[in-house]
């Protein structure tokens, strides 16, 4: 058999040296579109839910968000497992479906039965669905920090953090998901920044009022409002309120009580009106810092 190959070669030299550049064409073909990475994705087609929840103990996460969620999600086609994670504030459920299941039609059947569990959730909880991607595909870290010989960094640590994160969230974080490939950025430590209402509960208690009735005053004193339309003529003139705060100024100066009185109860007569950040649940380190 080998001497009838090697015969054959011989006689057809020219048939054989087509037939090694077209091999040798393949492989330089297959090779600059073989798709290469550090740590290859053998993740399983899954869809993952991430619900935030403020304010609630890891068991209170698990029956009122979590479970009701796997439970609405049960029976989906292709599914073959669903597992969940509770902890403080947040809710992460995921779904292994079969191999070969289209990663988009997964997710439009998710999204599909989860606006049927909505009703069934905690007033303020979203659930979202994660990006395509997973822990393998993360490609970059990047720190942001001030220069040694930055002239406008804030004096003290914690207020470089909360600048850091602003810039992070607002320019930085923007940037990048608009690159092409890029499926999420994902953002960890600094100090999310806030305005912080720091209510005084023996003030609130002279004056005969509760922090919810406190935080449904401000709540209702800082967006803007329609009123219609007036015609004038051949033009349409909008009305509008204009309620939007832009100050910690303003915030402090709105009103939330009216009584006997000739000038109402102000938001800085009962509390402290200030710029804080959200609570913590983990941190960032860089170099050990």
């Amino acid at each position: 058999m080998v001497d009838k190959i090697f015969e054959i070669s011989l006689r057809q030299r020219m048939f054989v040296l087509i037939g090694m550049l077209a091999l040798a064409g393949g492989g330089v073909w297959s090779a600059l579109r073989l798709p290469v990475d550090a740590v290859p994705d053998v993740t399983n087609v899954q869809v993952q839910i991430n619900t935030a929840v403020s304010a609630l103990s890891p068991e209170e996460v698990e029956r009122q968000v979590s479970f009701p969620i796997e439970t609405e999600m049960a029976g989906l086609q292709g599914l073959e497992e669903v597992r969940s994670l509770s902890k403080f504030g947040l809710s992460q459920v995921t779904m292994i479906f079969s191999d070969g299941t289209d990663i988009y039609r997964a997710r439009q059947l998710v999204s599909e039965r989860l606006q049927s569990v909505l009703g069934e959730l905690p007033v303020g909880a979203q659930p979202k669905l994660a990006p395509i991607s997973t822990g393998l595909g993360e490609i970059y870290f990047y720190t942001l920090d001030y220069r040694a010989d930055a002239t406008n960094k804030p004096p003290t640590r914690r207020e470089q953090l909360l600048e850091l994160r602003a810039l992070q969230d607002w320019f930085v974080k923007p940037a990048f998901r608009s690159v092409p490939g890029v499926a999420d950025i994902e953002t960890c430590g600094g100090y999310e920044k806030q305005i912080v209402i720091q209510p005084n509960p023996q003030k609130l208690f002279a004056v005969g009022l509760s922090f919810e009735e406190l935080a449904a005053a401000v709540r209702e004193n800082v967006e803007n409002a329609g009123g219609g339309v007036v015609s004038k003529g051949i033009e349409q003139i909008t009305v509008r309120t204009v309620g939007r705060v832009r100050s910690l100024r303003e915030i402090a100066e709105l009103p939330v009580k009216f009584g006997a009185g000739v000038q109402p109860l102000l938001v800085k007569d009962v509390a402290e009106v200030g710029i804080g950040s959200a609570f913590r649940t983990g941190a960032g380190t860089v170099n050990g810092q």
